[in-house]
């Protein structure tokens, strides 16, 4: 990792990675990724990063192996490896026991805020009363 700031930066003097050289004050970055909790509709999933900022990344329809938790992997479309911010359209991977699991797209990617926080553990709560 010590190669990746001086490659990033060569490829943006050189103007071959509009990705990076787009201003992104805050991004989850690919190779930054450090957990991830799925929503209980698999709709969703609340990603956190090295530097613990947190993520719900909404998916295209209802991903079901997200329950399984063994394994999980981002695809950016875009070729700056690890240094991508993942965009809508990039896939979320799971993996199962047996292997591969499903592929989901992503249909958009916003900071989790306290109020957004609050409100997944009211309906989280609410769930389980119901129960």
């Amino acid at each position: 990792m010590r190669h990746a700031l001086p490659v990033a930066s060569i490829l943006l003097l050189a103007g071959t990675a509009p990705v990076l050289a787009q201003p992104h004050a805050d991004c989850l970055r690919v190779g930054q990724v450090e957990d991830f909790q799925p929503s209980r509709d698999n709709r969703s999933l609340v990603v956190t990063d090295r530097r613990q900022h947190k993520y719900k990344v909404f998916l295209l329809g209802i991903c079901p192996d997200l329950k399984y938790r063994i394994g999980l992997a981002f695809h950016a479309r875009a070729a700056a490896g690890g240094l991508a911010c993942l965009t809508p359209g990039d896939e979320v991977i799971m993996r199962r026991e047996a292997g591969i699991g499903g592929h989901c797209p992503i249909q958009k990617i916003v900071p989790y805020t306290r109020e957004m926080e609050r409100a997944d553990a009211a309906a989280e709560a609410a769930a389980k009363a119901r129960h």
